[in-house]
């Protein structure tokens, strides 16, 4: 019987799938690229005072782009954290069920307990 890997390689359907999310990321990278590329060209034309104000105003969005990686890597990271550990949130109420009980007190102290 083949593997799900053989059938994801020659599988045309899930090239297409593939495509169709690769190629507007490699689109919007293309144009970032040419953005900046003419953004340099434009920016060597000019005096000391009009290149410090350009490098200025691209600090800012340089640190909003941190702080929207910083937030999209988090919040992934605490997602994922979230989704491993929900076996263990299912088992809270059984927990606490039996905390209210009191059940865990008498078996602290019984000295005859099984093993």
């Amino acid at each position: 019987m083949k593997n799900q890997r053989e059938i994801k390689k020659k599988d045309p359907e899930f090239y297409r799938k593939l495509l169709a999310l690769l190629i507007p990321m490699v689109v919007q990278n293309l144009m970032n690229a040419l953005v900046s590329a003419s953004d340099a060209l434009m920016v060597g034309t000019l005096d000391k005072n009009s290149l410090s104000a350009v490098s200025l105003a691209t600090q800012i969005s340089f640190v909003l782009n941190l702080f929207y990686a910083a937030i999209t890597i988090g919040t992934t990271v605490m997602v994922v954290y979230f989704l491993l550990n929900l076996d263990e949130m299912i088992k809270l109420p059984a927990v606490y069920r039996h905390y209210k009980k009191y059940q865990w007190v008498n078996n602290i102290t019984r000295e005859d307990t099984e093993q």
